[in-house]
């Protein structure tokens, strides 16, 4: 079914009745939080996990939390043009120097296998951005930017939400999993809540 024919709702994990055990993304890594750990990590309030709903069936979660994040000299620049460094700052930066920020982590973003290209993701991702939107809005939450570590095949679809890849974050890729780290900055969030 195309997502424009769609009505959607969201729940949080711990608030649902939904069925989840059916629900496959396709990714082992996602698939096995979703199915073993997200439940207790969002109990432990560790994770806020929400479901996507379409016509009443599971077609998505995505999982976030609150983290710092360490960003290194190759992106400096960047957060100067994203006016989160100001360029005195980054005249007395040297190689190797880090900065910290708080952010929100988008730790997992998934679609069911089975209903994945035909523009849920992108309906799912507008959902987060104004809920992310929101906490600094209506809540007053302050956080630099929203971070994810996205596997391969879901780079260009991050990018096409406005993320850029990072290029000075040390990050462990394990030999059975490439992931790339990404970045969107709490104005490009604000600017992207005001367009929708």
């Amino acid at each position: 079914m195309d997502a424009d024919h769609c009505k959607f709702e969201t729940n949080a994990l711990l608030s649902s009745i939904a069925d989840n055990r059916k629900f496959s993304s396709g990714e082992p890594v996602i698939d096995a939080f979703f199915h073993e750990k997200a439940e207790q990590s969002d109990a432990e309030f560790h994770t806020q996990t929400t479901l996507m709903f379409a016509d009443h069936n599971l077609v998505g979660f995505y999982s976030s939390s609150v983290r710092t994040f360490e960003i290194r000299y190759p992106d400096f620049k960047d957060f100067v043009r994203e006016e989160m460094l100001r360029p005195e700052e980054l005249d007395a930066m040297e190689t190797g120097d880090e900065l910290s920020y708080p952010a929100i982590n988008l730790q997992y973003f998934a679609i069911n296998q089975n209903r994945q290209r035909n523009g849920l993701g992108r309906i799912m991702m507008r959902t987060f951005l104004s809920e992310i939107a929101a906490a600094y809005l209506d809540h007053g939450l302050g956080f630099s930017g929203v971070f994810l570590y996205a596997l391969p095949d879901a780079v260009i679809f991050y990018q096409k939400s406005g993320f850029r890849v990072l290029n000075g974050i040390d990050f462990e890729n394990g030999p059975d999993l490439q992931q790339y780290p990404m970045f969107l900055s709490t104005k490009k969030v604000l600017d992207y809540y005001a367009e929708g």
